[in-house]
């Protein structure tokens, strides 16, 4: 075990590199990732077609049957397979219509 600060001892590296740099980085008051002016914009921005009725989640393709996300397609072409309760054969128009 090593000592860093009196009465502070470590065991790990980690708690090491811990101690290390509570000792020497200096403490910076957080910034705001977002301007004031900017937040609150993003919602007025989104797509109108996320807007529809079912949410934004409605516009990936879902299963009819089981309404599962979990649908494949072979190099992406073709008709959709549902992981979850094994559908086949399901065509892409019905995959992204709304609940």
């Amino acid at each position: 075990m090593s000592q860093l600060r009196k009465g502070e001892t470590v065991s790990t590296f980690s708690e090491m590199a811990e101690a290390w740099m509570r000792e020497n980085m200096p403490m910076t008051e957080p910034q705001q990732a977002a301007p004031e002016d900017a937040k609150g914009s993003i919602a007025q921005d989104s797509p109108a077609k996320w807007r529809i009725r079912g949410g934004w989640t409605s516009i990936f393709p879902h299963c009819p049957y089981c309404a599962s996300y979990a649908l494949y397609r072979e190099n992406n072409i073709g008709d959709y397979e549902c992981l979850t309760c094994r559908r086949t054969g399901i065509e892409e128009s019905t995959a992204r219509q709304v609940m």
